[in-house]
């Protein structure tokens, strides 16, 4: 396969005069379009969402011209995913021959960095995640995590001669990814060895981070790590976490950063708060951007009707075997339901308890019902096996975004308690883990 492609890129701030310009010709694959669209993993803070459609012809050959922003981009070609960087005025070329890609032209030398970059993150593989991590010993975690960071940061200084501001948000990522594995491995060690306790001299994640400096509004992981470190804070404090942020003490006093750790938040973790009128209220008057506006109030007005003794959304889905399985179908027993992923940790960390909790409860009017979510179906019954799971499972693709909408998903592992007249008693639920479910179970039954 061959593919040629020339553009002229520029961002929102360019003259409209000076478009984008892509145009190239494949060989060796029958294709009807290619797709250009923001990074999903890897944007910046004002990189408008872009995706767009080029239309080949029957020679395989495309032309067409856009104006998108400056920032990370994701092209996919076939099968194909390519990451690029684009900027105004750029003239990139590139050859994709057998799967093999080099650059030319102006931005040649950014996107062969962007190429190299990724193909560091494919070696590394699963081993940046807290899942590997998490079992190593601290000392050998520390080291596992300082030679992640030496190998980005030598990439990084190999390509000195990129643009600056590419250069500046690639070494941000390296630090943000860096205090991020402190902060994941400081608490999810402790699920592995229950003994474990951080040694004096264990870093802290913030310390080479400066919270209130603007260029790492351009990492997408820089608001979900200040959502979750904070969060901890903010439960330590008896606060929730809105009110964390809105407080004088918050040590982020950058207006835009603060928004943005206040959004992520609501949209983390706006379904467990309890003073949730007040939360919607507070966040109408703090947010400047009315997009995000907007999108707290879809999000308040859908958990309003998920409140306690609001009916349950009717559900129809199917099971492990394809039948038809309907909300409706558990009336006049508690119904506890589990929303979960094969890949989710914390709902795998819960299954055993899961379990203990059936099995206390299998005589009682009361059933257990675990939707899975984002999986594949082989994956989901081997774990069900594995674990010798006896309650029901549902899997319907097809209807998950509705379901995701309906009881307002925003993250997984996530548990709902129904009475025998399918009204909500709680949309946010204890986990199987806690051991104060048990006695409200009991109540309930009694």
């Amino acid at each position: 396969m061959i593919l040629f492609i020339i553009s002229s890129c520029q961002n929102e701030r360019a003259k409209q005069s000076d478009p984008i310009t892509l145009s190239g010709e494949i060989t060796g694959l029958e294709l009807d379009a290619i797709v250009l669209k923001t990074d999903p993993r890897f944007y910046w803070y004002d990189q408008e969402t872009t995706e767009k459609t080029i239309n080949l012809g029957q020679d395989q050959s495309f032309t067409d011209t856009l104006d998108i922003p400056e920032g990370y981009y994701e092209m996919t070609i076939g099968d194909r995913r390519m990451k690029l960087f684009l900027k105004q005025g750029y003239d990139l070329n590139f050859l994709m021959e057998e799967g093999s890609v080099t650059f030319s032209g102006k931005g040649e030398k950014e996107n062969t960095y962007i190429k190299e970059r990724e193909a560091l993150i494919a070696k590394v593989g699963g081993k940046n995640f807290y899942q590997y991590f998490s079992n190593l010993p601290e000392e050998e975690f520390l080291a596992h995590a300082g030679s992640l960071e030496n190998e980005r940061l030598n990439l990084i200084n190999n390509h000195g001669e990129i643009d600056e501001d590419l250069r500046k948000t690639e070494l941000a990522w390296a630090k943000v990814e860096k205090a991020h594995k402190f902060h994941n491995y400081s608490f999810t060690r402790e699920k592995v060895d229950p003994l474990y306790v951080p040694s004096p001299s264990y870093p802290e994640p913030l310390e080479e981070l400066d919270v209130n400096d603007e260029i790492y509004l351009n990492v997408s992981l820089f608001p979900v790590f200040l959502y979750s470190y904070f969060g901890n804070i903010a439960s330590k404090a008896n606060l929730e976490e809105w009110e964390y942020i809105l407080n004088d003490s918050f040590p982020v006093t950058n207006e835009k950063i603060r928004e943005e750790v206040f959004f992520t938040t609501a949209k983390f973790s706006m379904n467990r708060f309890r003073k949730l009128d007040e939360f919607y209220s507070r966040s109408q008057e703090f947010l400047r951007n009315e997009a995000y506006k907007k999108e707290i109030t879809a999000l308040y007005l859908d958990l309003k009707e998920l409140e306690t003794g609001s009916e349950a959304p009717a559900f129809e889905l199917k099971n492990m075997e394809g039948e038809l399985i309907a909300l409706n179908d558990f009336r006049g027993n508690l119904i506890y339901l589990d929303f979960w992923a094969s890949w989710c940790k914390p709902c795998l960390d819960d299954l055993p308890e899961f379990k203990k909790l059936q099995e206390k409860f299998k005589s009682e009017e009361i059933k257990f019902v675990s939707i899975g979510m984002e999986s594949k179906k082989r994956n989901l019954l081997k774990i069900i096996k594995n674990y010798q799971l006896k309650n029901i499972h549902l899997f319907d693709p097809e209807q998950e975004q509705d379901l995701k909408r309906n009881y307002s998903i925003n993250g997984i592992p996530r548990y709902v308690l129904i009475d025998r007249e399918g009204k909500i008693i709680d949309h946010n639920a204890k986990r199987p883990s806690n051991p104060e479910l048990v006695s409200q179970l009991q109540k309930l039954l009694n």
